[in-house]
């Protein structure tokens, strides 16, 4: 059982490491997010550039935060449970990890999503560009939304049945063991 504690406090040093990297990354790039689309917020919504570099400035750091209080969250749930019903070592099994990190970059794309505003460039325009979902117009609304929402329940459900794989396969290796 201490096994499972310490290999679980690895697992989530690891995966915290990632999402405070794409954190700071987020947080400290709101300034030059903001720079680059000042023009554009200002053409739409007819603020002044600076009302509108604050705005930006601030809705990208919220989005930064967010991303930081729900990854942070979900790593630490999943660790807690895979250390306390799993059994040894948890972190060794590949099937899992790459479901868990999958689940993060899913949910990290989502974010960067919102952060950059890609599914919401098209989105105002009637009639959409195109009809129906389609792969090679993933950047245009209204399928890009629907894909991007989608992308992270699916990266939530591998980080579910990774967590179900980890504590199985754990336990399951400590019984041959």
């Amino acid at each position: 059982m201490r096994e499972a504690f310490r290999s679980g406090a690895i697992g989530l040093a690891v995966c915290a490491a990632f999402a405070g990297a794409v954190f700071v990354a987020l947080f400290s790039g709101a300034s030059w997010l903001a720079e680059t689309r000042v023009d554009s917020a200002v053409s739409a919504f007819g603020n002044s550039a600076s009302e509108a570099r604050e705005y930006l400035v601030e809705d990208s750091r919220w989005v930064a935060i967010e991303y930081g209080k729900t990854v942070a969250a979900i790593l630490l749930v999943y660790w807690v449970f895979a250390s306390g019903l799993g059994k040894g070592r948890i972190t060794t099994f590949k099937l899992p990890n790459w479901l868990l990190a999958f689940a993060l970059a899913g949910i990290t794309t989502g974010v960067i999503n919102r952060y950059f505003y890609w599914a919401e460039t098209y989105c105002d325009q009637l009639p959409y560009p195109h009809d129906g979902f389609q792969i090679l117009r993933i950047h245009e609304c209204p399928s890009s939304g629907i894909f991007f929402h989608a992308l992270v329940a699916v990266s939530l459900l591998a980080a579910v049945t990774s967590l179900v794989l980890r504590i199985v396969q754990s336990r399951n290796f400590e019984r041959i063991q």
